[in-house]
């Protein structure tokens, strides 16, 4: 098969010459929507034609849902000095047709909305957005920093989402230094 959501089972390894076999295709269609086309491979001893592609095809209709985006991914946020927080600002979008609900994960950062502590779940309506302040604390902690920040949703695509968080955080000494 062209991927691992298509299994095939085979009625017979042989079938005599002049006889007919079946082949059942079975596709997991998660994570699909609309038009898809899928390739099942059959091989055989047949001299004229040792392998033979057959295609699939499916129309898939996807019942309405949210369906989450975040802007970014990756933050990097550049040099620190030691103390100070590391304040990093994330966009989620919904662009789905129902309301998304998003719960975030982090052992220690706390989340803003509107300056106000952000709400569990935070819920953003189908087509909207929001802009969503990590803060995150670094007290004595110097070096590199490398945190991930866990965003859940009711998407039934994409439940969980991470926002990698980099940096390096130097000392008030360090700092006299540059």
């Amino acid at each position: 098969t062209s991927c691992g959501c298509t299994a095939v089972l085979i009625s017979d390894r042989s079938i005599p010459p002049g006889k007919t076999g079946k082949i059942e295709v079975k596709f997991d269609s998660r994570g699909y929507g609309g038009q898809v086309a899928k390739v099942v491979y059959v091989q055989s001893n047949d001299p004229k034609e040792p392998q033979r592609s057959l295609e699939v095809r499916a129309d898939i209709d996807v019942p309405p849902s949210p369906k989450i985006e975040i802007d970014p991914y990756n933050y990097d946020a550049g040099l620190m000095v030691e103390g100070d927080e590391i304040l990093a600002n994330l966009k989620i979008m919904n662009k789905g047709e129902l309301e998304l609900r998003v719960e975030f994960n982090h052992r220690s950062a706390a989340y803003e909305v509107g300056g106000k502590p952000a709400p569990a779940p935070l819920k953003i309506a189908a087509g909207k957005e929001a802009a969503v302040a990590i803060r995150i604390p670094t007290q004595n902690r110097t070096g590199a920093v490398r945190e991930y920040v866990l965003v859940k949703s009711n998407d039934p695509m994409r439940s969980t989402l991470s926002l990698y968080i980099s940096g390096y955080i130097i000392t008030k000494e360090q700092l006299k230094e540059l």
